[in-house]
């Protein structure tokens, strides 16, 4: 198993956010994460990022326990976050961006050869790589967030809302590309969404958060035909 975090528990003060949660991801595996807002997929993102610190519980990362580490030894294990929102870096170009998504790599061979890669999954970023982010549309920032973590040669992807706030027709081609970076680059994706029937398409599997505890877990077709999930998030 790639990831695992194991009975997690993280309080805001004396507010609990997470109350006991366990979730699993294997190599080239997409798990969606799904839930209300207040559920506390955001507080788990962050805390596997170690931007917040667990109150108790374990988080595994390829055999190694990485709960407690700072968030650049995080990122050098080979974890990337891609924050809700985008949060590029809107007076650098575009390239400037990318340069940021290397800046705990040595390999600089290396690292001329992932531009490419990145250019090839994001040939639009290609064409704007002299331009600042913030001229960007919205779209185009999310590909540009997620490259970003790309260029930091993650294995495990943690996605946070990438279809917030973006037309019908840019949240496909944004999945479609988190689809081609799991299946062609071989990384693993964590994928917070509020968009239940999207996610559903896309995982493997998928958790549902509730008030802090996973409510239920399951393939896909499992949880499309779950009469709770139905209801809930759905809107059947």
């Amino acid at each position: 198993m790639l990831f695992e975090v194991r009975n997690l528990r993280v309080h805001y003060d004396k507010v609990a956010a997470l109350k006991g949660v366990s979730i699993t991801i294997a190599e080239r595996e997409l798990i969606a994460l799904l839930g209300s807002n207040g559920a506390g997929k955001t507080t788990l993102l962050r805390t596997i990022s170690g931007l917040k610190p667990p109150s108790s519980g374990e988080i595994w990362f390829d055999g190694r326990r990485v709960d407690g580490c700072p968030p650049h030894e995080i990122v050098n294990l080979g974890i990337a976050h891609v924050p809700e929102g985008r949060r590029v870096f809107p007076y650098m170009t575009v390239f400037e961006n990318l340069k940021m998504g290397t800046f705990r790599r040595k390999d600089r061979q290396q690292i001329s050869k992932d531009y490419e890669t990145v250019y090839e999954h994001f040939p639009r970023l290609k064409e704007r790589r002299a331009q600042y982010a913030i001229s960007l549309s919205g779209g185009e920032q999310q590909m540009l967030a997620t490259a970003r973590a790309l260029m930091a040669r993650p294995r495990l992807l943690l996605m946070d809302e990438p279809s917030l706030g973006l037309s019908p027709i840019m949240c496909q081609e944004i999945t479609s590309i988190m689809t081609e970076i799991q299946k062609t680059l071989g990384v693993s994706i964590l994928l917070v969404e509020q968009n239940a029937q999207l996610a559903l398409e896309l995982c493997d599997r998928a958790y549902i958060l509730k008030t802090g505890k996973i409510a239920l877990q399951g393939r896909p077709q499992q949880l499309k035909n779950n009469h709770e999930m139905k209801k809930a998030y759905l809107g059947m």
